[in-house]
């Protein structure tokens, strides 16, 4: 009988252990692209990250994490290629029981911003030379297609808007009726929309667009209505417009 008890004891400890790191874990995930099409406004970017990343971090209420959960940070460059190459570190804490010192080490962003460093860094690279497209549309819905179902998913885009394709050269005219956009909307690779829309749907992404002023064509109004009606047609149902990160988008 004596063994019996501490047999179910045992199996007790146990089944709360394996409870207690079985929790699940809730993930939060950003993705941050950056224009590398035009060596000005990839400048006012790079200048934006040095200065305004902890603020918008702090705004977001983002930057810091407790027990059970995970910060995953992705960033990629917008270029002409427009392939998606994307990044990505994380942090996590996943366990109640570690002391106060280990759970201030496994909860620290150095990683993050290693990593953020380093893409600015190959995005700046990437800026010095002559491009001679900028599709910010198609990488996005790259971007879109990847995302993790089972996160928060948050794409902050930083770039001029500016998409310069097979779509459209937005430096001549922004698609500004439901035809032209329709159009536009025509010309993307059928898999590639349909693929993005589901994930858009099963993830209900949050998008913010840090919207860089570009000399060669002012044209700020026309595009935060082309974005906002895009992604809204999309299903992205939070979109947000920000000239830096140090505004706060008022994320959910």
């Amino acid at each position: 009988m004596k063994n019996h008890l501490t047999l179910l004891c045992l199996v007790a400890l146990i089944l709360v252990t394996l409870g207690c790191r079985a929790q699940k874990i809730n993930e939060t995930a950003i993705t941050f692209l950056v224009d590398a099409t035009d060596q000005s406004v990839f400048n006012a970017i790079e200048s934006d990250y040095n200065q305004n990343l902890n603020t918008f971090f702090t705004n977001t209420g983002i930057g810091t994490i407790g027990f059970g959960q995970r910060l995953t940070i992705r960033m990629g460059a917008i270029d002409e290629s427009d392939q998606l190459s994307l990044q990505s570190r994380s942090i996590a804490l996943t366990d109640k029981r570690v002391s106060r010192k280990e759970a201030e080490r496994q909860r620290n962003p150095r990683p993050l911003l290693e990593m953020i460093n380093s893409e600015l860094s190959r995005c700046k690279q990437l800026s010095e030379k002559t491009m001679s497209s900028s599709p910010v549309i198609d990488v996005t819905l790259k971007v879109f297609r990847e995302m993790n179902t089972e996160a928060r998913e948050i794409v902050v885009i930083c770039t001029d808007g500016l998409e310069n394709s097979n779509y459209a050269n937005f430096y001549k005219k922004i698609p500004s009726t439901e035809q032209a956009m329709e159009k536009l909307i025509s010309k993307i690779d059928p898999i590639l929309l349909a693929e993005a829309k589901e994930q858009i749907a099963l993830t209900d992404p949050e998008v913010v667009v840090v919207l860089k002023p570009n000399d060669k064509a002012k044209k700020t109004l026309e595009l935060k209505k082309f974005y906002d009606e895009f992604f809204r047609k999309l299903g992205v149902n939070t979109i947000r417009f920000i000239d830096s990160l140090n505004n706060n988008p008022h994320l959910s």
